[in-house]
């Protein structure tokens, strides 16, 4: 090795004829020569070289940055480890993504013009021998080829929406455009509109030989600079060395320093793999430092910092190490396994990644949790809690976000530096993973019901001019993950506060022509100071949406007077607290009694002449003599079988069934409500009723069928089930009333709604 003939890239260093070279560390020696200045230049050789190359490079990998500017393998060594500090083009390798969210695409311009070379008359004539006794150099430079390269790299960022294999793929096209797009005399570009929307979107980092006034950094820059490129080197005094030839000092005396050995091939890979994760890590937290929580609050930005600088730290030291162990190795002073250990060390970077994993995971359970809610970071909660105008502030309190025991056990971790005991210090880190906050069923699941619970409040309340809803940051790890604090008058008054919450449905007990009597129930949650029952009734006859009632009660069981006989009506009813109202429960359909109609125009089983039974018995049958008809009411009062399984209702025309009304009951006593025909001996689809209604096994009922033009409507005490479109059209000719199945029946009254 030590006999070779070496070939380097300049990368923007001086290297001229003459000048002397250390290979152990890739660094030239300034001011000192083995010949003097006349006759350097007696015994130079220079001849035109001109040769023009152009390339492209969808790749940010290290490898192919260090190929476009056929950077050899232990060059690339030295640069990585930092031992080579590299000026104009060659800056382009310490280029690389900011983020993930970036597509890339490189062009690589190339132009020599001279080659110069020492001649072998004078290698013998040394003016300065003393530089073999200094031992300070390796190699001299006896060959130089000269020219310029250019390097302009096309950026396109992109949302998580975005496609990006389509934005790559339209980058791609666009920068290999370049060569072969003009410009005309006016200066503008002849590209297609769909073009030049595109190119609006490509940013330019250029780095490059040429002298120019102005760095392009957009497309139309570049590409006018591209059409410039060849006539920026028409003067060859403005050539800078591209690549050097080095000649072995032991060949001109024994006693110079030598190459002793150099770094393996697949060592050299490992290192690049490294520079690679490094660089990952880096753009992974860029991405996460443009998340909206780093600004929102500030204990977030504080720990992807403090992450950040742990990071920056452990790469320095890695680059350093790499360093110090390239040069050692070269120099014969310690053996490659050092390097092997050292990329040992470097499994601390899967530590690294594991944090911004987690950090991620925290950060979309974040994002989802406080969508649509007004952010205070607590630097600025003071000035919320002190608004005169406000008298209670409701809080949903991040209680865990300045918490992180990994980051602190990883930092902790690596000032130990015990990369010979790193699976034992891993699993430590591993299962400090394992108990962050997010990861913790139960936590999530508090603050899942904190949530509910805050944003219930916070819309039931949202009017309210007294009542402030924000979300927030303060450390408590008393509860972790999250709880609500309550303010009131800017002083804290609990920091586990239980808003009332949405109560269950009401339950309609009785129906009269003008009161339903009804069960209210408290909140589940919080405390209950009294009821707001909200009701209004439907008018068919205005097609304009009803304002709804309020009525304040402390009672639960409580009477709503003042509605009108026989129309439906829709309740629901809210919590009332000190701090607020609940969202309201679900909204229940009942319909009130309608006034008696005229005994002439009922017919009253029980009431029915000798002919007729006067016990009611299920099976019952009974024949309508003209049919049913418009606002014909059929009202059932009976009671459901202990035992019941199923109970029926038929409105029939002769074998047909109009109106099958079917109840059954599941195993744990829950009814359930469909409506059916039979038409021909095929029975239809079956349409369903709510799913939830107050109708048991044991209890009594009282059940209403209204026939309008178009439907039958079934009611059971007081609660609206559902409508049935007519499938049958023939009313008069629907004569039969039948009840079945599982009940004992007491009355039976067909008559008109008033």
């Amino acid at each position: 090795m030590a006999s070779d003939y070496i070939v380097v890239a300049a990368l923007g260093r001086p290297l001229f004829p003459g000048m002397l070279y250390d290979c152990r560390k890739d660094s030239f020696i300034p001011g000192v020569t083995l010949w003097n200045k006349n006759s350097l230049s007696e015994n130079l050789d220079s001849h035109p070289q001109p040769q023009t190359d152009l390339k492209f490079s969808s790749s940010d990998s290290f490898a192919s940055k260090s190929s476009l500017l056929d950077v050899s393998a232990s060059l690339k060594a030295s640069f990585l480890g930092g031992l080579v500090e590299v000026g104009g083009s060659a800056k382009f390798l310490h280029d690389t993504k900011s983020s993930n969210r970036q597509s890339r695409v490189t062009m690589y311009y190339s132009e020599t013009t001279k080659f110069e070379q020492l001649t072998m008359n004078h290698l013998d004539n040394i003016t300065y021998p003393q530089v073999f006794e200094q031992k300070t150099a390796t190699h001299v430079v006896t060959a130089v080829l000269y020219g310029a390269q250019a390097i302009m790299v096309f950026d396109r960022t992109f949302s998580e929406e975005e496609n990006k294999q389509k934005i790559a793929g339209e980058l791609n096209l666009m920068v290999k455009k370049i060569p072969t797009l003009s410009i005309e005399g006016s200066g503008a570009v002849n590209m297609t509109d769909d073009d030049t929307n595109m190119v609006e979107n490509i940013s330019c980092t250029f780095y490059g030989d040429f002298h120019l006034e102005q760095s392009p950094t957009s497309y139309i820059e570049a590409l006018d600079l591209y059409k410039k490129l060849p006539s920026l080197l028409n003067n060859s005094k403005n050539a800078v060395p591209v690549k050097v030839w080095l000649y072995p000092l032991n060949l001109l005396d024994s006693k110079a320093a030598q190459l002793q050995a150099n770094i393996s091939t697949g060592l050299l890979s490992s290192i690049e793999f490294m520079m690679e994760d490094l660089e990952k890590v880096e753009r992974t937290c860029n991405d996460l430092s443009q998340n909206t929580l780093v600004n929102d609050f500030s204990d977030i930005q504080e720990r992807l910092q403090s992450f950040q600088k742990t990071f920056n730290k452990y790469k320095a030291k890695m680059l350093k190490e790499v360093g110090r162990i390239v040069s050692a190795i070269r120099g014969g002073e310690i053996k490659e396994t050092s390097i092997e250990e050292m990329l040992i060390y470097h499994d601390f970077l899967g530590m690294f990644r594991q944090w911004l994993k987690d950090a991620k995971s925290e950060f979309n359970l974040l994002s989802s949790y406080i969508k649509g809610i007004k952010i205070e970071d607590s630097d600025n909660l003071n000035t919320v809690l002190f608004d005169p105008n406000v008298d209670f502030v409701v809080c949903l309190m991040l209680t865990s976000l300045n918490e992180d025991p990994y980051l602190e056990s990883l930092k902790k971790l690596l000032k130990s530096d015990k990369s010979n005991k790193l699976d034992e210090e891993q699993n430590k880190v591993s299962v400090t993973c394992e108990t962050k906050w997010f990861n913790d069923p139960d936590v999530k699941t508090k603050m899942r019901d904190n949530l509910s619970l805050f944003k219930g409040l916070s819309v039931a309340n949202k009017d309210e001019n007294g009542i402030c809803f924000i979300i927030s940051a303060i450390s408590n790890t008393l509860s972790p993950g999250s709880s609500i604090y309550l303010y009131e008058k800017g002083k804290l008054k609990s920091t586990d506060f239980q808003p009332v919450s949405k109560p269950p449905p009401l339950i309609v007990k009785d129906v009269h022509e003008q009161t339903m009597s009804l069960k209210l129930q408290k909140s589940p949650t919080g405390e209950t100071e009294q009821y707001r029952v909200e009701y209004k009734q439907v008018k068919e006859e205005s097609k304009a949406e009803e304002q709804w009632l309020v009525i304040n009660t402390t009672d639960e069981d409580f009477t709503l007077s003042g509605l009108e006989s026989g129309k439906q009506c829709m309740i629901r009813y809210r919590i009332v607290s000190r701090v607020g109202v609940s969202e309201a429960s679900e909204t229940v359909k009942s319909i009130t009694s309608p006034v008696c109609p005229d005994p002439a125009q009922q017919t009253f089983l029980y009431d029915a002449p000798e002919e007729k039974p006067r016990v009611l018995t299920v099976p019952c049958e009974y024949l309508l003599d003209n049919g049913v008809y418009n606002m014909m009411i059929i009202t059932i009062n009976g009671k459901v079988n202990a035992d019941a399984n199923q109970f029926v209702v038929d409105l029939s025309k002769g074998p047909d069934i109009a109106c099958h009304v079917n109840f059954s009951f599941s195993e744990d006593g829950n009814p359930r409500i469909g409506c059916n025909s039979l038409i021909g001996s095929i029975w239809g689809k079956e349409e369903r009723g709510v799913s939830s209604f107050h109708f048991f096994r044991g209890m009594p009922f009282e059940m209403k069928i209204l026939c309008t033009n178009t439907e039958f409507q079934v009611t059971v005490n007081g609660s609206h089930l559902m409508n049935f479109k007519h499938r049958i059209q023939e009313l008069d000719q629907i004569r039969g009333i039948g009840i079945y199945r599982d009940v004992t029946l007491s009355s039976l009254n067909v008559g008109k709604l008033q």
